[in-house]
């Protein structure tokens, strides 16, 4: 279970409240910049307002923060200033831009400024949310209609990968 709070992510170890102490969480980062929190499997993942996107490296427990602000153990995946949303699901990261584009994440960190680890899913300027689980990658449009990812990724400009499930304009969330 992670939590997140102003930037600051925190983790559950297991141990219950007594009274008025709650010691049963560490934490794993503090940082302002952090807009988004997504896990999937044993992975951890944040975005931050400037678009770049982080894996928890950590380990279970382990490198939680020291001090007031040094919190080791994130690796960067990404740092493209269009992403505006992440989702995880099935050991997955994905994430959206603002023009609509999604990307898979393939595992891989940056290389300094580098970060070409991202295989295009769809360039749909209609997108304007993302949700993943069990494996499964959805998205939905502005009009309310809700696609669900099909495995087959973008060639060149051609991104056939989905099939809708739902075009109820009444759709607010995903």
């Amino acid at each position: 279970i992670y939590g997140s709070l102003g930037g600051v992510i925190w983790q559950y170890t297991g141990t219950p409240c007594s009274g008025k102490s709650c010691p049963g969480w560490i934490r794993l980062d503090n940082d302002d910049l952090t807009m988004a929190v997504a896990a999937a499997g044993n992975n951890l993942y944040k975005l931050e307002y400037d678009g770049a996107i982080w894996r928890y490296e950590g380990g279970l427990f382990g490198n939680p923060c020291r001090f007031d602000s040094f919190c080791p153990g994130w690796r960067q995946l990404d740092n493209n200033r269009k992403a505006v949303a992440i989702a995880a699901g099935g050991n997955q990261l994905y994430q959206m831009h603002n023009d609509g584009a999604i990307f898979q994440s393939t595992g891989g960190p940056c290389n300094g400024n580098s970060c070409p680890m991202w295989l295009p899913l769809d360039n749909n300027p209609s997108t304007v949310a993302i949700a993943a689980g069990d494996g499964l990658l959805y998205q939905m449009h502005n009009d309310g209609t809700i696609l669900q990812y099909t495995g087959t990724a973008c060639q060149g400009n051609a991104c056939r990968g989905w099939v809708p499930l739902d075009q109820n304009f009444n759709t607010v969330a995903i």
